[in-house]
């Protein structure tokens, strides 16, 4: 084989479509092959020698094709120039025709771009396999799977640029499309990337309905009922996970899919059930009432006020045709615009807008009389409900006794008014404006004190413009199913987020229902799915989100309705498992050995003892977010397995890597599955022995495994391997 100068800077791609979605896609290295094929390091660079500065992607994705552009700055030596090969592995189904790639070197004049040579998937291997056995880098081999491109003869100095452009068809099945681009491999380089940017915008023929990533947390953008925008932007960005991107193209009203996933060994499977009615043609729109409730205590005074009067014009303004309405103000007294909800008029918008202006912040704060003026008349058969109440306080007019006042509730609420509370600020009293939530079908958000009031609540009412659906059931069949979450439906408003996960036992076909009430007329919205009965790969992030919703539902019943032995020995159970950790259970990833279940429980609830004893101020607000973002949860990973703790920072777990839909925790030195070993064989075997490379071409759930280094332990099939 011809000596070749080689280092692997390459950056950039990965699968759209990717099956079971392999992570990480930028490595670099510095040395060269000598002519027996064999990797050697160059022996002046120790260490990374790279970075990634700015990645930016931006792909088209147009009625099931997808055309992507990545662009990268990438930083190398600082002393000096190395000739170097650049390896990009490149996504499934990306063929060498409508391919282009550019690499260029910004300080050392070079004559000609260098030679690019388009690699099989086995020669691409053979690579990586020679430079992880050279340098000991066991991360490398987990790229393995997919062809490549090589740039030989390249001088790589402190600056590059890198530019792909590729085509691809985005992999489909009834409606549901999946597409995904590897972001850098950031575990090689000297730095995290300084800034990130993708931006994806899709269209198709049909209405677009879910859109989701399960591995970002990505902005959607709405053109319409047939395209939008999806953005991700992060900066000192650290990550290794693949961007994948799902979404639904239906003319049918919610276009239900469901996902599944079923691991080996485990009797029963799980679901995601995914929809929204974001909309169609000819939708009619459905009139209702509103109910806008408003704090005007004294500690409601200045800007939190001014903005809350912004917010009460926007949503006054936005009122459809047919709407009716009303303003319910609370200090010490409770005031009314008017003695019953009015139409939307000219008139009565403008003397509302007059009555909002004249609003002075002054008094304490009656919460229990401004529920019960604001709950107070009769149901009104097809007028869906609504009432959005804002407030920065404790009850210290009326009723003070908060359990009184959500006792009271149900009798008040003879009319089925769904009560959408927003908190503002720390000061609040976070246990009782969930109690009020939860008991009326309703929402609870808080808005921080750096927010802005009118900010929050438009969008808060923006989700509520248009009902769509109230009184929600879901049925299964003859689906055996169980711990499904949320177990009570909200009501769907246009464009919300349709999200039911749980188990179930049998595969098969099976029908899913959606049913409810439209405008006092008997609506249900029908799906059909395969629901996998033997092991898969695909859509492993279900089970993962299936927990971390679980958890978010038991934390909150706790937290609300006294501690539970049972609930609590769950909640320890799965965030031991999936490695999902929470303000309650962070210490079960820090300790040096595993903590028995006993002990953990024990542990947990003294630590949820102690918070539940605080519920008002900053602490409860913090849990109160943690666990409705849990209960939201909708992408899985390191970036996404983090809480905010009593100061309102964000923690995470760096001790704690999820892969492949495993946990492994860092015990002294080594990851460690965090599945137990069970009656399972050991086998110890030698990183870069002959063995080793045997089981990352044939098992690929070890070969994923390696993305956390070769100091692992991973259970794989009957075998406990310790790859020492």
């Amino acid at each position: 084989m011809k000596a070749m100068r080689m280092m692997v800077v390459a950056a950039v791609l990965a699968a759209a479509c990717l099956a079971a979605g392999s992570a990480h896609a930028a490595v670099f290295f510095a040395g060269e092959f000598n002519e027996d094929g064999e990797f050697v390091p160059d022996k002046n660079v120790k260490g990374p020698c790279f970075g990634v500065k700015y990645c930016t992607v931006s792909t088209e994705i147009a009625d099931g094709k997808a055309v992507t552009k990545i662009e990268e700055e990438i930083t190398g030596l600082a002393t000096k120039v190395v000739t170097t090969v650049c390896i990009m592995p490149l996504p499934e189904g990306v063929v060498q025709d409508g391919l282009s790639a550019r690499l260029t070197q910004a300080e050392v004049a070079v004559t000609g771009d260098p030679p690019m040579k388009f690699l099989t998937a086995d020669a691409a291997e053979e690579v990586y396999e020679a430079i992880a056995k050279a340098t000991g880098s066991a991360r490398l081999l987990s790229l393995g799977g997919r062809p490549a491109l090589m740039f030989s003869g390249f001088p790589l100095g402190q600056k590059a640029q890198l530019t792909v452009e590729f085509r691809q068809p985005v992999k489909e099945k009834r409606g549901l499309f999946e597409y995904g681009c590897p972001m850098p491999e950031t575990g090689l380089a000297i730095a995290p990337v300084a800034r990130l940017s993708i931006t994806a915008t899709v269209r198709d023929k049909e209405p677009l309905r879910a859109i989701f990533s399960p591995t970002h947390q990505p902005e959607v953008k709405r053109n319409g009922l047939r395209e939008a925008s999806v953005r991700v932007t992060a900066d000192n960005w650290s990550g290794g996970n693949l961007f994948r991107l799902f979404y639904v193209a239906d003319d049918a009203p919610v276009g239900l899919r469901v996902l599944a996933h079923r691991v080996e060994g485990d009797d029963e499977g799980y679901f995601m059930l995914v929809g929204n009615p974001t909309g169609s043609d000819k939708e009619k729109v459905i009139e209702k009432d509103v109910l806008f409730v408003l704090d005007t205590s004294g500690s409601m005074r200045g800007e939190k006020m001014e903005q809350a009067r912004s917010a009460i014009e926007y949503c006054l303004a936005n009122l459809n045709d047919g709407d009716r309405f009303n303003i319910v103000t609370f200090g010490t007294e409770v005031k009314t615009f008017r003695g019953d909800l009015v139409g939307k008029t000219k008139a009565n918008l403008r003397a509302a807008s007059d009555f909002v202006d004249e609003l002075i912040a002054v008094g304490r704060t009656n919460i229990s009389g401004a529920l019960a003026k604001g709950l107070a008349g009769a149901l009104q058969k097809g007028r869906p409900r609504i009432m959005i109440f804002l407030t920065d306080g404790t009850p210290t007019a009326g009723e003070l006794v908060p359990d009184r006042i959500v006792e009271k509730l149900p009798e008040q609420n003879k009319a089925g008014t769904r009560v959408f509370v927003m908190g503002v600020g720390h000061d609040v009293n976070a246990h009782l404006l969930d109690r009020i939530a939860e008991l009326t079908d309703g929402g609870s958000e808080y808005v921080a004190p750096e927010e802005e009031i009118d900010t929050k609540v438009a969008a808060l009412y923006n989700r509520l413009s248009n009902p769509v659906l109230t009184d929600v059931q879901v049925a299964f069949g003859d689906l055996m199913t169980n711990s499904v979450y949320p177990k009570k439906l909200p009501a769907l408003f246009r464009g919300s987020r349709i999200m039911i996960s749980g188990r179930y036992r049998d595969g098969g076909k099976h029908t899913v229902t959606i049913s409810g009430t439209l405008a006092g007329e008997k609506k249900q919205y029908i799906c059909t799915a395969e629901f996998p009965g033997k092991p898969s790969t695909t859509h492993e992030f279900v089970a993962p989100l299936w927990a971390a919703r679980k958890i978010g539902y038991l934390l909150q019943e706790i937290r609300l309705h006294g501690e539970d032995k049972e609930l609590i020995d769950e909640v320890v159970r799965l965030s031991t498992k999936f490695g999902i950790i929470t303000e309650y259970t962070e210490f079960i990833a820090t300790a040096k050995e595993p903590m028995s279940a006993p002990a953990a429980a024990k542990e947990a609830q003294e630590r949820m003892k102690k918070a539940r004893a605080e519920q008002s101020g900053q602490w409860a607000v913090r849990q109160a977010e943690n666990d409705k973002d849990l209960q939201d949860r909708m992408n899985v990973g390191d970036g996404a397995n983090v809480y905010r703790d009593r100061q309102g920072k964000l923690q995470r777990a760096d001790n704690i890597r999820q892969v492949a839909g495993r946990t492994f925790y860092l015990r002294d030195g080594r990851w460690v599955d965090a599945e137990e070993a069970g009656d399972r064989k050991v086998r110890k075997v030698k990183a870069f022995s002959k063995e080793y490379f045997e089981l990352v071409r044939k098992n690929d759930e070890f070969r994923r495994a390696q993305s956390v280094g070769k100091n692992v332990t991973v259970n794989v099939g009957s075998e406990r391997i310790v790859v020492e």
